[in-house]
């Protein structure tokens, strides 16, 4: 189970997709929801074969003979092995979610 990066937008979660949220095991998707309800709201769940390790998000620097009015930028998502990862103080991993078929959340009756 995976949660979407555009969490409460009800989009669906595609093949191929980058997210900053870790996927979570069926069952534990499933008691979360029977617990709290609310996540349901806008939430958007699937099956994902693969998570695939993609690279980092975070704020991307630039180097001092760069310097104007912009000095770095949040929320930058950067792929492992490009040239900016050394420019970049990372806060979150970002991973790359494959095989994908999206799925519906029912309290108690598992994902479907």
């Amino acid at each position: 189970m995976g949660a979407h990066a555009g969490a409460g937008t009800s989009a669906p979660i595609k093949d191929g997709e980058q997210t900053t949220t870790p996927p979570v095991h069926e069952t534990c998707a499933e008691q979360a929801a029977e617990l709290w309800p609310h996540l349901l709201r806008g939430a958007v769940a699937a099956r994902v074969r693969e998570v695939v390790q993609w690279g980092v998000r975070g704020t991307l620097h630039f180097p001092a003979a760069a310097l104007d009015a912009v000095p770095a930028i949040r929320g930058v998502q950067v792929a492992y092995g490009e040239p900016d990862i050394a420019r970049i103080l990372a806060d979150q991993a970002v991973a790359e979610l494959r095989g994908v078929t999206p799925v519906v959340l029912r309290p108690g009756a598992g994902a479907r």
